[in-house]
Order: C-alpha cells, then sequence, then structure tokens
C-alpha cells in the first residue's frame, strides 16, 4: 500500500485515552500491542458490526465511564490506519451520533471502549465457558502445571472467588494475606 492510502489520526492525549490502550492491553492477547495495532483491532471489530449493533455498541460505549490512571502523558498522539477503515468507521460513527464532523479524541475514546467492552464480554463468556466445563468434571485427575502464565493465574484465581466452594476457603485467605503483605 502507498501512503495514500493511510490517514493519520491525531489527538491530543489525555489519561482516558492512555488508559483506555492499557485496559485494552491488558484484555487483548494477540501479539503486536502498539497503539496503531491496538486501535486498527478497534476500528475493525466496529466496521465488523452491522448498522443496529454498531450504533448500540458506540453509544453504549460512549455513556460507559472509563477510569483513568495517573501516567506521564506524552505531548503528542498520532496513529497511522488504513484510509478506507478508518473512513468506514466515521461513517458508521456520524450516522450513530447524527453529527457531522467527528473531534478525533472523542472518535478514539469511543471506538477502544466499545473495542474493551466487548473485550470483556468475550473474556467473561470464555471464563463462564471455563466454569461450566470444571463444573462437569468435578472429580476429574488433573495434570499438574507448572508453567502458568500471568492470563492463567488471573483465571484461576476468578475461578476460586466466583465457584466460593467451602473448600477453597483456606486458599482465599492465603490469597488475601498474600495480596495484603505485596501491598505493604
Amino acid at each position: 500500500m502507498n501512503d495514500d492510502q493511510f490517514v493519520f489520526i491525531s489527538a491530543r492525549p489525555n489519561e482516558e485515552l492512555f488508559s483506555l490502550y492499557d485496559s485494552v492491553t491488558t484484555l487483548d492477547y494477540t501479539q503486536d500491542m502498539d497503539k496503531n495495532a491496538v486501535t486498527e483491532r478497534a476500528l475493525k471489530y466496529i466496521d465488523s458490526l452491522s448498522a443496529d449493533n454498531c450504533k448500540k455498541a458506540l453509544k453504549m460505549a460512549s455513556k460507559q465511564p472509563i477510569t483513568s490512571t495517573v501516567i506521564d502523558l506524552p505531548t503528542s498522539f498520532k496513529v497511522r490506519e488504513r484510509k478506507d477503515l478508518v473512513d468506514s468507521v466515521v461513517d458508521k460513527f456520524k450516522v450513530s451520533f447524527d453529527i457531522s464532523k467527528v473531534r478525533w479524541l472523542y472518535f478514539l475514546k469511543v471506538v477502544l471502549n466499545a473495542y474493551y467492552i466487548h473485550l470483556v464480554d468475550e473474556n467473561n463468556a470464555e471464563l463462564n465457558n471455563g466454569l461450566k466445563k470444571d463444573a462437569m468434571g468435578v472429580g476429574d485427575v488433573k495434570a499438574k502445571d507448572e508453567n502458568l502464565t500471568g492470563p492463567d493465574m488471573i483465571k484461576r484465581l476468578v475461578q476460586i472467588l466466583l465457584l466460593n466452594r467451602e473448600a477453597d476457603k483456606e486458599v482465599i485467605e492465603k490469597i488475601k494475606t498474600i495480596l495484603l503483605e505485596w501491598e505493604e
């Protein structure tokens, strides 16, 4: 692709925008985590939605509060994306909000928040399916896996907490103690 098939999206960075990028990267297990790649996946997600679903997703994302964390912000923000993809999503955005001009910062926040909500829903569905499988396999012997990744540890911790079994009370107390000690 030559350069005229790309467009730059520029915005004045703020905490909410960068917090959204951080939130998305904690749930998106794709290898490429730079801001261009994350933005492209968010745009592709919005572009893949039907007009009605797109409007619902964008409206819900625009009303969803964004929790921000204090971080060092750069003085500028720019991502390079495919022009046809950006144009398609911008058109859907304009129709969804009945506007004629798009403000890039607001556009990025809403699109990223919609993608983040999608990832949360996807991960919750995956977790619920895993819990159902675990509940069906009560009494099964499971092989011990010594090499747990961060997401695997989180998944198991959430399972322990959500199942809230009497047998896990001691484990939960140990985890609480470890977390409190770590915090100090």
